[in-house]
């Protein structure tokens, strides 16, 4: 984890007029400097957080500490005197993380290390410890424990201060919840006729991701043919395909050349073995007949 240095207040309020906008207003994707990766931990006192399924993160990332920036000031009532510990910003990332920023609205400083539990539809998934915030500071977390798998519409709830440690200007509203569909890869397969010179073809296969998040791995996409009488048949393949993002597609040949005037079908399933969960499980198989 970032250790947290303690900074005058007059020296971060004179850093904020400086400096650009750090926090974004929305709870989009935020915007600064690379997170440091951190490996899976024991969550507090309490026992091991368990993996994700389907193991597409190794680690929780947690940013560096940043002052809060103007915008981000306007509207909020800044604690005098007693730190104010505050989430915000809670969301998925692109790669299925969860994110959020904790804040300290306060022209003091949090001292002593404090905790933030994620819930994952009312469970606990990960723990995540901060060495104190400086005033008005912020630090931001990508949880790589929180998300457990799925894509179905989620609900999300970061509790800052959980074990009550830090004494506060207000204690109630240490928590955000929000709902949200988790982005999801949507793998999609479709058989074309590639043509050898004038009077030959071969099948092409070709695998496309249309959902919002890559496949975080490999996986498999069986291919089979049904020929006529006479005609060599190419015993059926699993075509391994490696981590496919989003809105990418990847292509190979199967099976031998033949006459344009013999038909022959064609049966292709992608990730047949259901490696990667997806957004739609019901469009992963398609049959073709060419040419």
């Amino acid at each position: 984890m970032k250790s947290a240095v303690r900074i005058p207040a007059s020296a971060v309020l004179m850093s904020i007029l400086c400096i650009g906008s750090i926090y974004p207003a929305s709870a989009g994707e935020p915007v600064g400097d690379k997170l440091k990766q951190v490996p899976g931990r024991t969550a507090g006192d309490g026992p091991r957080i368990p993996e994700p399924q389907g193991g597409h993160f190794d680690a929780t990332q947690v940013g560096p500490i940043q002052p809060i920036s103007r915008k981000a000031l306007e509207g909020r009532n800044v604690s005098q005197g007693t730190p104010d510990l505050i989430v915000d910003g809670l969301g998925f990332t692109s790669e299925g993380k969860v994110r959020y920023y904790i804040l300290n609205l306060s022209d003091t400083a949090v001292n002593q290390p404090f905790v933030v539990d994620i819930h994952f539809n009312g469970q606990r998934r990960d723990t995540v410890k901060h060495n104190g915030l400086p005033p008005l500071s912020q630090q931001r977390v990508e949880s790589s424990l929180a998300n457990p798998g799925g894509c179905a519409e989620a609900q999300l709830r970061a509790f800052a201060d959980s074990q009550q440690i830090v004494v506060e200007a207000s204690e109630g509203n240490n928590a955000q919840v929000r709902s949200q569909v988790p982005p999801c890869p949507d793998l999609v397969v479709r058989i074309e006729k590639d043509n050898v010179g004038s009077l030959k073809y071969k099948a092409r296969v070709t695998v496309t991701n249309k959902g919002n998040r890559s496949t975080g791995r490999h996986f498999l996409v069986l291919v089979r043919d049904s020929v006529p009488l006479g005609v060599i048949a190419t015993p059926p393949t699993d075509k391994r395909i490696e981590d496919l993002g989003a809105g990418k597609s990847t292509s190979f040949s199967y099976g031998g050349e033949h006459f344009k005037t013999t038909t022959v079908g064609y049966h292709a399933i992608v990730d047949r073995f259901d490696d990667v969960k997806e957004s739609d499980e019901n469009n992963n198989d398609v049959r073709k007949s060419l040419p």
